[in-house]
């Protein structure tokens, strides 16, 4: 069964339709919502819940994309403040600005933005081991 809603009366009101044979139900697949979490420890606590891969991907690239920018925000933090800029901070603007291709998924990157990648990669390696989980999710 697919419930459409995203409150827990909506929930529980799609879950009543198994009347007396609630019990029955062994595994609940749905996204990572703490409201249908909720809902079916109370009215299925034997059923398994599973994460749906689309909703479990999403959040590891959530994961990698808050690396990214807490690096942005270091560097960022890094320049030199007021309007002059010293030759380190151009050398950080650049970092920065390669950093933005990161957030663009693997797929659609060409052979110049693969090498900016590795670039970027080179410098953070927390966040090359960061995009590396993800793909070995993505690949689950």
């Amino acid at each position: 069964m697919l419930v459409e809603s995203t409150t827990a009366e909506g929930a529980a009101s799609a879950m009543e339709k198994f009347g007396v044979d609630l019990h029955k139900i062994k595994n609940v697949s749905m996204d990572m919502s703490p409201t249908y979490a909720l809902v079916f420890n109370d009215l299925v606590p034997q059923a398994t819940q599973v994460a749906d891969k689309s909703h479990v991907v999403k959040s590891v690239y959530e994961a990698v994309d808050k690396v990214r920018k807490r690096i942005v925000r270091e560097l960022q933090y890094s320049l030199t403040k007021g309007k002059r800029r010293t030759a380190e901070d151009q050398k950080l603007l650049i970092q920065i600005e390669r950093l933005r291709h990161v957030a663009h998924a693997a797929d659609k990157w060409n052979s110049e933005i693969g090498e900016t990648v590795e670039q970027v990669f080179n410098c953070h390696k927390e966040l090359k081991k960061a995009y590396q989980i993800s793909q070995e999710f993505k690949q689950w």
